[in-house]
């Protein structure tokens, strides 16, 4: 399977600023955890900001999707 890459990141954010941001709260398949710390707020936030960064929008994301499913035996 070739590596696929996306570098349009035009999609307006829908995330509250994170400068207003004070907990967050952190989910996984084992339940989740609040963090209030900020040096740990801070560091979601950046992790989140570099994954937004490198997603696609959502039409190239289906499309790309789409083409995958095609490449199934």
């Amino acid at each position: 399977m070739a590596a696929r890459t996306c570098s349009d990141t035009s999609a307006p954010s829908s995330r509250p600023d994170a400068a207003d941001q004070s907990v967050i709260f952190v989910e996984n398949q084992a339940g989740g955890i609040y963090l209030e710390k900020p040096n740990e707020v801070r560091d979601c936030t950046l992790k989140f900001d570099y994954l937004r960064a490198e997603a696609c929008d959502t039409k190239v994301s289906a499309t790309m999707i789409a083409g995958l499913v095609k490449e199934i035996p």
